[in-house]
Formats: structure tokens, sequence, C-alpha cells
């Protein structure tokens, strides 16, 4: 062998930045993995788990809505009263509603609509059909954070339904 020869230089790791590197790339894969799976289960548009079905214990009032909504987008609300026999239906809002959202549509437009103490009420004529009325409204929300709304139809018991508004 030459004497001419020398060692290789010796590098200095840092045995911390090594393991950060290691456990970074480790479950990085991980999050990313559970970033997807939860997009494509509608986590952040729309699918499995961002609509939400609720139904009062009488079963005469259903809300279909999105569970996740983003700030200043609009976003539809279904809700279904069961055909009661009475001359009127109506459709009573809390105060959260009017404070949290902006309402830009109704479908169908309510006979009379009026605000008693904060709360949106919507009245509507009996149909002569006896199918059970469905109501469309189209929000905005003005406010991010866990927005919670109660409604209530003819004085039945009333359903509340959350929805999480990302900013």
């Amino acid at each position: 062998m030459d004497n001419n020869q020398q060692d290789p230089p010796e590098i200095n790791e840092n045995l911390q930045a090594l393991r950060f590197e290691y456990n970074f790339r480790r479950y990085g894969v991980v999050f990313l993995a559970i970033i997807i799976i939860a997009a494509l289960c509608g986590l952040f548009s729309s699918g499995f788990l961002s609509s939400a079905h609720h139904e009062n214990s009488a079963s005469s009032l259903t809300v279909d809505y999105d569970r996740f909504a983003r700030l200043m987008s609009e976003t539809e609300v279904n809700v279904q009263v069961k055909n009661s026999g009475l001359a009127h239906t109506s459709v009573d809002f809390s105060p959260t509603l009017l404070s949290h959202y902006q309402i830009g549509d109704i479908r169908p437009q309510p006979d009379k609509m009026y605000s008693a103490n904060g709360h949106l009420i919507l009245v509507y004529n009996e149909n002569s059909r006896g199918s059970p009325l469905s109501l469309w409204l189209s929000i905005t929300p003005k406010t991010f954070g866990k927005l919670s709304t109660t409604l209530q139809a003819n004085r039945q018991p009333a359903v509340t339904f959350s929805q999480f508004v990302f900013p």
C-alpha cells in the first residue's frame, strides 16, 4: 500500500438532526395519507363526512345540511315538514340564524315571513295534495367556528343542527 494515501476525512454528523429527518419522513407520510383519505371522504368538500341529517323526536321535521362550510361561501339547507293537517305551516328559526348567517334565497317563497324576538318565522299555506313541505334555504356564514341553529315547525319538537365554518 502506498504511504501517501490518507484516511477519508471524518464528517461530524448531528445525530439530533438525523433523528428529526427520520421521524419527519416516517410520520409525514402517514400524515399526508390521513389528509388524502379525509379529503376523499368529504371532510373539505361534499361527501360522506360532510352531509348530515337530523330529525325531531316526532319525525315531523327533518333537516339536511353540510356539516362543514367556508366563511362567506353559500351553502344549502333543506328543511322538510310533514303535512300536519293544519291550515298553515310555520317554521321558526332561532335568533342565531339571523345573527350568524346571511339568508340569500328561500325556496319556495313563504306566504308570510316575519321576525319576532329575533326569531325568523316563515308561514306557508297548507297545500291540498298532503305532501310534505320541502323548504330550501341558501345561507352564507358571516362568522367562523361552530354555529348551532334550532328550528321548530308547528310547535312540534325542535331540531338543532350544527355547522363548523372554516375561516
